[in-house]
């Protein structure tokens, strides 16, 4: 059963919660049989983040996500967040406001909510969830992707029946560390706003647990040298994201796209630490921008956004508005798309599970992004041979 996930964000004013609610009911469609529920429940959510959070000031801002199949969804709302925690009370049967925790428990199989410094997502599931896909055995050591989009067909762990809130984060045992490799390619987000910027865009997710890092070798750097063998700065690929660039105002020249800054230097490329070296060889060998994340360092989950100039990018400077950037719940992971990462995340000699992002325009065939991703997972695994590997292809 295939998934889909949609995106959008939307002013903090009371007339965008009707758009939020013909939102969620255009993208699950007439036939979903939690379409009525999914409506009422983000007409709640979203009035209180316009009434009750930092959204609902001149110039915020909320997001609704929507995740489905043709039987479940679950429906997040990302707000600016409060001064005051969100208050989970009961109220009187004669109160006339404040029912929402009463409608989540009633309408919702379960619901929770998560908080940052960047804000609050509340998140709910309604309908039924999908089967979880079989795992690839010890015979097949193969890349398993899934593809077009896909939010997995699987529904996270989370706590089950009416009446449900888990107040803090879905995924116990972690704070609001996102590190489960099957939760992570579930939550990945790409907005709607870049899908209208560069529609061609696709992502292969892949997600590394148990990764045996160190100093980069004799062997890493023999991958670096083969690389630069075959590097063609000039690959169409480069021009594209040339132009990518361009159309959210970056100037290409100046602050380059990835894949463009390490062909042009690829004779001399350092050895940073094994699983670097790694993925910068593949991505010189395929001309792909590979961006390389320590999966525990990440709050919440990843999402390509575009920038209101109010993102944290750790002390550097933060990204200016319009800007193309990767981020989680804490603050900015990497600029301009794929130019410059945050040294939070950042893939280190003691990572032990990464996240991966290799990133794609037309004209590159996704016959070649596939091949790629072969070729980091063989890497990974000549690093660490119980590595285990699970990919997404989100287009």
């Amino acid at each position: 059963m295939s998934g889909q996930v949609r995106s959008v964000t939307l002013p903090g004013t009371p007339d965008q919660v009707r758009v939020a609610r013909r939102f969620v009911a255009d993208t699950l469609g007439d036939g979903h049989g939690s379409r009525s529920d999914a409506v009422l429940l983000v007409s709640e959510t979203a009035t209180n983040a316009v009434e009750h959070t930092g959204s609902g000031d001149p110039g915020g801002r909320f997001t609704v996500t929507v995740r489905h199949t043709e039987t479940w969804a679950r429906v997040t709302i990302a707000d600016e967040g409060s001064h005051n925690s969100p208050c989970f009370c009961r109220v009187s049967a004669e109160a006339t406001a404040g029912r929402g925790t009463e409608i989540l428990d009633g309408y919702a199989v379960c619901w929770g909510i998560t908080r940052s410094s960047e804000g609050t997502r509340v998140w709910f599931d309604v309908g039924h969830p999908a089967p979880s896909p079989g795992q690839p055995g010890d015979a097949d050591r193969g890349l398993e992707v899934e593809r077009a989009g896909d939010t997995g067909g699987s529904r996270p762990e989370l706590p089950q029946g009416h009446g449900t809130a888990a107040q803090e984060d879905p995924l116990p045992g972690h704070g609001r560390l996102l590190v489960d490799n099957q939760r992570m390619l579930d939550e990945i987000v790409v907005e709607e706003a870049v899908r209208a910027l560069r529609p061609d865009f696709a992502v292969l997710v892949l997600v590394a647990h148990g990764l045996e890092n160190g100093p980069g070798d004799a062997e890493s750097a023999g991958w670096l040298t083969a690389a630069a063998r075959t590097a063609a700065p000039e690959d169409p690929h480069v021009g594209a994201w040339k132009e990518a660039y361009k159309a959210f105002g970056a100037k290409p020249n100046r602050t380059r796209p990835s894949v463009d800054a390490l062909l042009r230097r690829a004779d001399a490329l350092p050895s940073i630490n094994r699983v670097v070296d790694a993925y910068n060889a593949v991505s010189v060998e395929y001309a792909l921008p590979i961006g390389g994340e320590d999966l525990d360092t990440y709050r919440g989950p990843a999402r390509l956004t575009i920038a209101t100039g109010k993102e944290s990018f750790g002390d550097d400077e933060a990204p200016v508005v319009g800007e193309v950037i990767w981020r989680d719940d804490e603050g900015v992971t990497c600029r301009r798309w794929n130019w410059r990462q945050a040294v939070r995340t950042r893939i280190t000699e003691d990572t032990k599970n990464a996240l991966f992002l290799l990133e794609r325009l037309d004209p590159y065939p996704l016959e070649r992004l596939d091949a790629a991703g072969e070729a980091l997972a063989t890497r990974l695994r000549a690093i660490s041979p119980d590595v285990e590997i699970h990919g997404r292809l989100y287009t």
